[in-house]
């Protein structure tokens, strides 16, 4: 009988020349099934081309080959390259290595686990359920397991042993949104419309909102013949059809994890953002580039970013770089003009305010900032349309009413501006709360309500004490003891 190349004993060249060959041209081809040492027979392992692959990628995987190569017997090394090619949607090619590692080791729930996923995510549900219903029995308090199985399940028309998964694992795990999601399918499709619809609430109580739940709302309450409920969830279907459920899974965390990408970096990027660590979200965004220099929405966050930290020239660059690859960025075009507003390159920055505009014509930030860029360059008839569509949007937006109510009041529109004054300053008080009350006590005072006046002025001096404003606070006190002065009088 001819000896079999796919055999890699120690004296067989053959095995080893293959290898020279095929690893420099990056097809990654473990020649490993029947490998020296004793136990199961292993299947064999499909080619992994890297071709195309970022260099930190290929690399990563080269490392994980390596592992196997060294020890082909090893579950471990076989499930974490199974898994590294499942973080990369490498399904078809993962599965080689995940069936190796669970048949090397079957009492491990990790490799039964992601060898069923792997299963179910090229849709072989019905073989999928073996490895998944093993990892469930070795591990049953992970609900992960129980919410796959139960997806398998469903998709093989087995609904009331799906049900039984999904109520296994909020057993264990209440929080968890898509199994309670899931639940709720499987109890629309079965009629029971009523409990469907309290399983989708309560998956936005406990997670909050989602495209996909809403839209499953608003199915339910079209069943019930609530017409009303139903276009209320599929107008907030559509605010949020880009949220997905809320999951916390640590199988399914193990796989990011091991994704080298540029969301890892973005998502880093926005969280360090929002702690006030503007120059290392930087460096995170950066580094986002340096995998993929083509994102766009990376460039525009760091025109954001560098005008936070007074670079201009840098954030002028990434402007560029972002509108080259999209000229209908918002993001691009509203930071961007944020700042030439902030370094009163105001021609400039009511270019790009428009530009944002186009892109997204219904963006109530944009809409009031133009207005108020139009305000700043003496423009203040030109900037009333935009304010009032914004307004449109957004009835209560303070910026959007002061602006408004102060060009009325200079255009001689008194009650009018101060009827959007007064809007301006009944929500919750910020910083700029004390120049809204300022300007509302000074239409009081034109329109001839000096009590009114006092009381607004009264009200703007404890906004601005309580923001340490001291220059606006100062010129309060003074308007306060002119008008208790002429009241004495």
């Amino acid at each position: 009988m001819l000896a079999d190349p796919w055999q890699c004993g120690h004296n067989n060249s053959m095995c080893h020349d293959l290898k020279l060959k095929l690893f420099p041209a990056l097809w990654l081809t473990a020649l490993l099934a029947g490998c020296s040492g004793t136990g199961p027979a292993l299947p064999p392992i499909p080619e992994i081309n890297t071709t195309g692959m970022l260099p930190p990628v290929q690399q990563q995987i080269e490392q994980a080959v390596k592992e196997v190569q060294d020890s082909p017997r090893n579950a471990a090394a076989n499930g974490r390259l199974g898994v590294t090619l499942l973080a990369y949607e490498e399904y078809d090619t993962a599965l080689g290595y995940l069936q190796r590692a669970a048949t090397i080791d079957r009492d491990d729930y990790r490799w039964q686990f992601y060898f069923g996923y792997a299963l179910a995510k090229v849709n072989r549900h019905d073989e999928s359920l073996q490895p998944l219903r093993a990892a469930a029995d070795l591990e049953p308090e992970l609900s992960g397991i129980n919410i796959v199985l139960a997806q398998s399940l469903d998709a093989v028309g087995r609904a009331d042993q799906a049900r039984k998964q999904y109520e296994r694992a909020l057993a264990t795990d209440p929080a968890r949104g898509d199994a309670r999601y899931g639940l709720g399918k499987l109890l629309q499709a079965a009629g029971d419309t009523d409990a469907a619809i309290e399983q989708f609430e309560r998956t936005l109580a406990d997670g909050g909102d989602s495209g996909l739940v809403h839209y499953a709302l608003a199915n339910a309450y079209i069943s019930r013949g609530d017409s009303e409920k139903a276009e209320q969830h599929l107008q907030l279907q559509q605010r949020y059809k880009s949220v997905r459920i809320g999951i916390s899974d640590p199988l399914l965390r193990t796989i990011s994890s091991l994704k080298i990408s540029d969301e890892r970096y973005i998502r880093e990027g926005k969280r360090l953002f929002d702690a006030g660590k503007v120059s290392e979200a930087a460096a995170r965004f950066n580094k986002a580039l340096e995998l993929n220099p083509s994102n766009s929405t990376v460039h525009a966050n760091l025109v954001g970013i560098y005008s936070v930290l007074q670079q201009p020239g840098l954030a002028e660059k990434h402007y560029r770089a972002a509108t080259e690859i999209d000229s209908n960025l918002f993001d691009a075009h509203m930071n961007y003009a944020t700042m030439l507003f902030q370094q009163r390159r105001l021609d400039e920055a009511v270019a790009a305010y428009r530009l944002a505009i186009d892109a997204d014509p219904t963006n109530v930030e944009a809409l009031v900032r133009l207005g108020f860029a139009l305000g700043e360059q003496g423009n203040g008839g030109d900037s009333v349309p935009f304010l009032r569509r914004g307004l449109e949007l957004d009835a209560n937006h303070p910026l959007g009413n002061y602006l408004l109510g102060r060009q009325l009041v200079s255009d001689g529109q008194l009650r009018q501006g101060i009827v959007h004054l007064e809007r301006s300053v009944t929500a919750s008080h910020t910083r700029r709360s004390a120049v809204y009350l300022h300007e509302l006590a000074s239409a009081y005072q034109l329109d001839k309500q000096p009590g009114k006046a006092l009381e607004t002025l009264q009200r703007a001096r404890q906004v601005a004490a309580r923001y340490g404003s001291t220059a606006i606070k100062d010129v309060i006190e003074k308007e306060i003891e002119a008008l208790q002065a002429t009241d004495d009088g």
